[in-house]
């Protein structure tokens, strides 16, 4: 079960090659859409199977991991898989199978595009969520995707409690009705937040490419432009690269949606 960050998969890769066995299964659980691909032209002897972890885990310091949501991991559905979910059971760690992850994958996208603005937040997922500016980038984030992949031909399955298309009308509510109506049913961890603020407390290049930066090379390929996501990528980049890393809600609005 590959677990590394985006940046990492060719990395790790390399390492499977030289000590997996000829023909061993390979289960990517990592964000973003591309990372079985890449597996599977780096090694063409192994098995890559595509899947996706659905919950948030945020490391709270040495050895100390919290599980901040929940969900079953979900794989592509083969002869392999199912003999592994068979031996998982239903129990903790169970895992669900499908015959459409391109579905589920760009569906898991649809709010991993939040990683980089909760980053830039400097806050937690819920602390974020509370004020709107910060939404109204989330849902504007969100609302270009599914336009592009309506354009695609792709249709994201819905991951969490509210699918793709309906989520930014919820995102836009005004602060009272989202907190009494929306954050009151999703009982939102106080804990969580995006492992892309982990990055930038670390110093390490982030995953923006694999999620946002995602959205911005489908626009290329259709000919059109992403420009919420395009400056949501150039932000987290120039953070990165030693620059800004921490935006209140009313600058980040401004600076990416232009208003």
């Amino acid at each position: 079960m590959l677990c590394v960050k985006s940046t990492g998969t060719e990395a790790a890769a390399a390492e499977i090659a030289a000590h997996a066995r000829p023909g061993a299964t390979v289960l990517s659980i990592q964000n973003g859409v591309t990372n079985a691909e890449t597996l599977r032209r780096l090694l063409p002897d192994r098995e890559v199977v595509q899947g996706m972890v659905p919950y948030n885990v945020v490391h709270l310091g040495p050895g100390r991991w919290h599980r901040a949501t929940w969900g079953d991991l979900v794989a592509e559905d083969n002869e392999t898989m199912r003999a592994l979910s068979a031996r998982i059971g239903d129990r903790p760690g169970r895992l669900r199978l499908t015959g459409d992850i391109e579905a589920i994958a760009w569906g898991k996208l649809c709010y991993n595009v939040n990683n980089a603005i909760n980053a830039l937040s400097g806050l937690t997922i819920l602390e974020q969520l509370k004020q709107r500016d910060y939404r109204r980038v989330f849902a504007a984030a969100i609302s270009e995707m599914v336009g592009l992949l309506r354009l695609a031909g792709i249709a994201p399955a819905r991951i969490g409690a509210v699918g793709p298309e309906r989520l930014p009308r919820v995102l836009r509510l005004p602060d009272f009705l989202f907190r009494n109506l929306a954050l009151r049913k999703w009982k939102i961890d106080p804990k969580g937040r995006g492992s892309m603020a982990d990055d930038f407390d670390a110093g390490r290049a982030t995953e923006v490419d694999y999620l946002n930066g995602e959205v911005v090379r489908l626009a290329e390929r259709l000919g059109r432009k992403a420009p919420v996501n395009a400056a949501i990528v150039a932000l987290v980049r120039d953070a990165e690269a030693g620059g800004r890393k921490q935006w209140s809600g009313p600058e980040l609005r401004r600076r990416v949606l232009g208003h």
